[in-house]
């Protein structure tokens, strides 16, 4: 049986995890983080994910956990599937450490694949080239490395990670045969092959970068037409009947998450793009116009407790990662002196109230991110705002 390691437990790395032992591999997840790697060891998933939690019990034996990364020398392939976002902003330390480590156990011929969302020309600069310099190993020969930038969007109840198709770039023909040999033929998924390892870099950057550019253009329209009392939405959803050449985009208070930010940010680093650059000062402007929207609503009602129900990075999300209404709460806290607290039954670790009830109880007023509680109070939907 081949051997899988997989650099990196979190949301990436164990939808790999699952998919390589569904699909035969023995898994080896390694992670620096100790109670993930005992979670996985005694056949909990810590990841809460549709396809990890369907998937877990028929596979969870081929699935082991470590912090060792000695564990690599037996791997056929290995997957760095590590975050390179830290306080808002870029940080590729975690991946500089693990090529750090790689270099002390790497086999030749193994091949190395990133899912990490870098920069183009970012897989030679911070994986092949250390690699090379401390093992002599030969790119493209012995040295067998392809960046396959992941897609996943979390919470998605439609695709996951078999259904989503892949893009691959190797750091040369061998690379690029060995990678599509691994995702296509062993992991059975759609992969389309580039001919440039950079093209797939920029490729992941260019989706995002798009989706961001898109919402900011969309978020300033809609300061617009708010002012026109012009519900934007309805102006969306007209425009989309057209069959072609349109492709909706909605309103939201921030474009959070973990990619969009971040990848935008990427791009605009590599090329000074002024579009870009313009819809990302757009979105970090978003909370602010929402949170004086929020606050008319709140003297309105003459409210002194605000609750906050719902904080996902989208609504309905058990990721709190760059999450809108958290930055709006920040907002709000810092433009005045109302209560603002927080609950979402999704996110229990952030939570300002031990239940539900407790957290209705206490509230005048309850704005609501996705699902609402089922109270009599006034609530006002974020999303309609």
């Amino acid at each position: 049986m081949k051997e899988l390691s997989i650099i990196g437990g979190g949301f990436v790395g164990m939808n790999v995890a699952v998919l390589g032992a569904k699909y035969g591999l023995e898994v080896t997840v390694i992670d620096i983080n100790p109670k993930i790697v005992g979670q996985i060891n005694k056949g909990t998933p810590h990841i809460k994910e549709r396809y990890i939690l369907e998937n877990w019990d028929k596979i969870k034996n081929k699935i082991s956990a470590t912090t060792d990364y000695s564990a690599i020398k037996n791997a056929d392939y290995i997957v760095i599937a590590v975050q390179t976002l830290k306080n808002n902003d870029l940080d590729f330390t975690p991946l500089i450490s693990v090529v750090n480590e790689l270099t002390k156990y790497l086999q030749p011929y193994t091949l190395i694949s990133s899912e990490v969302t870098i920069f183009p020309t970012g897989t030679e600069k911070l994986i092949v080239n250390p690699i090379k310099e401390k093992t002599g190993l030969q790119p493209d020969k012995e040295l067998l490395v392809v960046h396959v930038p992941e897609r996943l969007n979390p919470d998605d109840m439609v695709h996951n990670i078999e259904t989503i198709p892949r893009i691959l770039g190797g750091i040369g023909p061998n690379s690029t045969h060995q990678g599509f040999e691994f995702y296509a033929q062993t992991l059975k998924l759609h992969v389309t092959t580039v001919d440039d390892i950079r093209i797939a870099e920029a490729a992941k950057l260019l989706e995002n970068a798009f989706r961001l550019i898109n919402i900011s253009f969309i978020n300033e329209l809609k300061q617009g037409f708010d002012k026109l009392g012009i519900d934007i939405r309805k102006v969306i959803s007209a425009a989309a009947t057209k069959p072609f050449g349109y492709m909706p985009f909605y309103p939201s208070p921030y474009a959070g998450g973990s990619c969009i930010p971040k990848d935008s940010l990427l791009l605009l680093k590599e090329i000074n793009s002024q579009m870009l650059k313009y819809a990302i000062e757009i979105n970090e402007k978003q909370p602010e116009y929402y949170a004086q929207k929020i606050i008319q609503i709140i003297r309105s009602q003459n409210a002194k407790k605000i609750l906050f129900y719902g904080y996902g990075f989208k609504p309905n999300s058990k990721y709190a990662i760059n999450s809108p209404i958290l930055k709006i709460i920040h907002t709000l806290k810092n433009m005045s002196n109302y209560e603002i607290k927080k609950y979402d039954p999704q996110i229990p670790e952030y939570n300002d109230f031990v239940s539900e009830m407790e957290a209705i109880d206490w509230a005048d007023l309850i704005f609501t991110w996705g699902n609402k509680p089922s109270t009599q109070k006034q609530t006002y939907s974020i999303e309609k705002l």
